[in-house]
């Protein structure tokens, strides 16, 4: 037998193998099991435009047992469209009650939505590049903010209020993107721990 005939022979068997596994209902491609990764912080960020995160865990207020009921947080400065991840470091709240940056967020139950809702001129900042001589402006505002709590799982709102954010002094450095910017002050810590105390670990 010639090799041109043995190739067209192992085709033609190759084809009728291929049909009989087709025909007993057999799956040609092979099937694969995808493992379910773990929740991040970004997972949580709809919640703040009212949506949901269906394998969060349940929040059950359960006031004088001292469970905590684990936080994320975003932050939209007015103005903006979207919020993003403040992470522990930046809000100083007490750690037990955020989950850090990287790790998995599957124990969140709780999502606090920081919406800069005003602003006020509070100083213009001028700095100058200690190499090049270039001049940079920064223009810092006092910011009011809308703090709302929301049910990971269920995106049911638990409670809100608003926090002032003020400007005391220019900050002593700032990293420049451009060579203007804006700067809004941050929710201070000790109003923001207070008002979500009765949520997290009431």
């Amino acid at each position: 037998m010639s090799a041109k005939m043995r190739i067209a022979t192992l085709a033609v068997a190759g084809s009728f193998l291929l049909l009989a596994v087709v025909a007993c209902g057999g799956e040609v491609t092979p099937t694969v099991e995808l493992t379910e990764r773990p929740l991040m912080s970004f997972d949580f960020e709809d919640v703040c435009r009212r949506g949901t995160v269906e394998k969060a865990p349940a929040y059950e207020l359960e006031a004088g047992s001292g469970k905590i009921h684990p936080l994320v947080a975003f932050r939209r400065d007015p103005g903006d469209d979207s919020f993003y991840h403040m992470s522990p470091s930046f809000l100083e709240l007490p750690v037990p009650w955020m989950v850090d940056t990287g790790e998995d967020h599957g124990v969140v139950e709780l999502v606090v939505c920081i919406d800069g809702i005003d602003s006020s001129l509070a100083d213009d900042c001028a700095y100058e590049d200690d190499e090049g001589g270039e001049e940079y402006m920064l223009h810092i505002y006092h910011t009011t903010y809308q703090v709302t709590v929301y049910e990971a799982k269920t995106g049911e709102e638990v409670g809100s209020t608003t926090v002032e954010a003020t400007f005391d002094e220019c900050p002593m450095l700032h990293m420049f993107s451009d060579q203007e910017e804006d700067s809004y002050a941050y929710p201070p810590a000790g109003p923001l721990e207070e008002f979500l105390q009765q949520y997290v670990e009431p």
